[in-house]
């Protein structure tokens, strides 16, 4: 038994040292020639000279992660990374003569890369460079372009009719870069931007996010371009659709700058923050089905007037003959920017709101300098201005005119009625009506004298008009002292105009108390008459007295009842009253009384 245990010990190792020298002594075959990249059955060394081998319409793909010195596109060719990861180390990307790069299933980077491969064309200034009718397209891959330590120079080139593609959940992130993320040569062909299918493209702390115009798509999508040091976008057809977000923020000049911007499917618009307006654009269409955030933009822009909008939350510049249009459902929220919520300029502006809310613009609060509206809190109008009866417009502020609607000569606005529930931030009063706020008679309602109330009815209105959603003269109501419980205080009066005779509110009466009146003063010194002429905003003072409470009047005495013994009459006695000692008077009488006595009581023994 022994000796075959010892035999089956000795088999079991020299099995288990044959499967050792197996693993140890034959690595794959990938790994023993180093091979990181194929096209088709052969494969290669290097990423590069995979790529070079590579003919027309060939697929390079990634059998481990690779490195690449830059690519020089002179074919169409598409990179699958089949899950790896390719850097560029040395180079960018050149695209020639109508070529087409797709990097698919792919994580690439590129950073520190101020430079393409092309140096015969020049392109030492940018890390993606395209020739006329070529295109960059990322298919479920991500790329990352890092231009710190890139030098001065931009990310993506293009030169006409190209196209950069993002599709199938693909991200692009550009960031760091001194010039721009996008930018165009100036020339008059397509420069199309796709960005579909679930896919995102990122600009941070570059100049710009897009520079030039571009033709824009962005279908499902997300679009996210933040702290630009110059504009967020400078001009560019904005397509945005099937719920797609588009967020500019906090860059340092115009947030969204675009030629035209066409919204549907339920998509979103974000500007906040910006130095300039948040969206400057010649054309804005957004359907019943999206949403438009436009907060605290105009940072740092100059006053709006009759020459500029930079601090305005929407600038109009430049359309006399497309109209534009916000259709009625749209949740459209346009506040605390710097300047006018929306600024119409320069050319003729056909603006139709069905609804929004544009509220708290003109203060010029999140401005460096502190500059608000000059004219138009709310929308200073350039143009044709239709607002719907749905559009909430209330508590802007303009320095000159028009705290919330400014119309300049020679153009229109039709405007609905404020609304039931505005409440104006400047008193805390309800607001009542449209009022005149001229330059030369701002609407005034509370001073105590030279107030201006002049109401303006809702409609169509031609030429130079400046309003406020405000509220005529109003008279509020308030105890002095004690009041009852029960007392009821009337609502204020409002929507009064000067000159109204004004009678004060009924109090009901209430037991035990008596209402002495109203009061112009506080103190209860002068009482309001009934009648008398409003002059200005008033508090009329109430006063309340409790009334004294009566003597209690004597409880009558029930039938059958005795009279307790403390209401009895005394009673009569014949026992003569004794005199109270010490009277000298009565004394002398009583002696003389008893002398009396005695002597008749001798006579009467004498006789016997």
């Amino acid at each position: 038994m022994r000796s075959k245990s010892r035999r089956l010990a000795g088999w079991l190792g020299v099995l288990l040292t044959a499967l050792v020298l197996t693993f140890v002594q034959a690595p794959s075959a990938a790994l023993a020639e180093g091979n990181v990249a194929k096209v088709g059955d052969v494969e290669y060394a290097t990423f590069d000279e995979a790529f070079a081998a590579a003919t027309d319409g060939q697929t390079v793909t990634l059998l481990a992660n690779a490195t690449t010195k830059g690519l020089d596109v002179r074919k169409d060719v598409t990179v699958d990374g089949a899950g790896h990861s390719l850097a560029f180390v040395e180079k960018g990307i050149g695209l020639r003569g109508g070529n087409d790069l797709t990097l698919k299933n792919l994580t690439a980077t590129m950073a520190g890369v101020g430079s393409t491969p092309c140096l015969d064309f020049g392109w030492t200034w940018m890390s993606v460079c395209a020739q006329p009718d070529c295109s960059l397209t990322l298919d479920n891959a991500k790329l990352t372009m890092d231009g710190t330590d890139a030098g001065n120079v931009h990310a993506v080139y293009f030169t006409g009719n190209n196209k950069l593609n993002l599709q199938n959940g693909s991200v692009l992130t550009i960031k760091n870069y001194k010039q721009d993320a996008l930018e165009w040569d100036g020339g008059d062909g397509g420069y199309n931007v796709n960005i579909t299918g679930g896919s995102k493209f990122v600009s941070d702390y570059n100049r710009s996010g897009f520079t030039g115009t571009f033709y824009a798509t962005v279908d499902a999508s997300t679009v996210d371009v933040t702290n630009s040091t110059g504009n967020g976008s400078n001009g560019t057809y904005y397509t945005i659709k099937n719920g797609s977000d588009v967020k500019f923020a906090n860059n340092g000049n115009w947030g969204i700058s675009a030629w035209r911007i066409d919204m549907t499917g339920s998509s979103k618009l974000t500007a906040t923050d910006n130095g300039y307006s948040g969206v400057w654009t010649r054309v804005l269409n957004v359907d019943a089905s999206c949403s438009v955030d436009v907060k605290g933009n105009g940072t740092k822009g100059s006053a709006t007037g009759s020459t500029g909008a930079t601090n305005a939350g929407i600038s109009f510049w430049g359309n006399g003959k497309i109209a534009s249009k916000i259709e009625r459902g749209a949740n459209v929220v346009i506040s605390n920017n710097a300047g006018s919520g929306i600024y119409t300029g320069q050319k003729v502006c056909n603006l139709t709101i069905g609804s929004a809310t544009i509220t708290n613009n003109g203060t010029g609060a999140c401005n460096v300098n502190g500059t608000g509206a000059d004219m138009g809190g709310g929308i200073y109008n350039v143009g044709t201005l239709t607002l719907d009866p749905s559009v909430v417009l209330y508590n802007n502020h303009a320095a000159v005119a028009g705290d919330d609607l400014y119309t300049s000569a020679g153009h229109t606005m039709t405007i609905g009625a404020v609304g039931t529930d505005w409440i104006l931030d400047d008193c805390n009063h309800a607001i009542d009506s449209w009022y005149d706020d001229s330059a030369d008679a701002r609407w005034c309602a509370d001073a105590a004298s030279d107030n201006h109330v002049v109401p303006v009815a809702a409609g169509e209105h031609a030429g130079v008009v400046a309003l406020k959603a405000a509220h005529g003269l109003h008279v509020d109501y308030a105890y002095v002292g004690d009041a009852p419980a029960e007392a009821q205080l009337p609502a204020p009066a409002t929507g009064l105009a000067s000159g109204t005779a004004f009678a004060a509110a009924e109090q009901q009466a209430v037991d035990d108390w008596t209402f002495d009146g109203w009061y112009v003063d506080e103190a209860c010194t002068a009482k309001w008459a009934d009648g008398t002429e409003l002059g200005a905003s008033m508090t009329l003072y109430g006063k309340w007295t409790r009334d004294p409470e009566p003597a209690p009047a004597p409880k009558p005495q029930e039938p059958g009842t005795t009279t307790p013994e403390a209401t009895k009459p005394a009673k009569k006695t014949s026992q003569k009253k004794v005199p109270a000692t010490g009277d000298a008077t009565s004394g002398a009488f009583a002696l003389l009384a008893v002398a009396g006595l005695a002597a008749s009581g001798a006579a009467m023994k004498v006789r016997k």
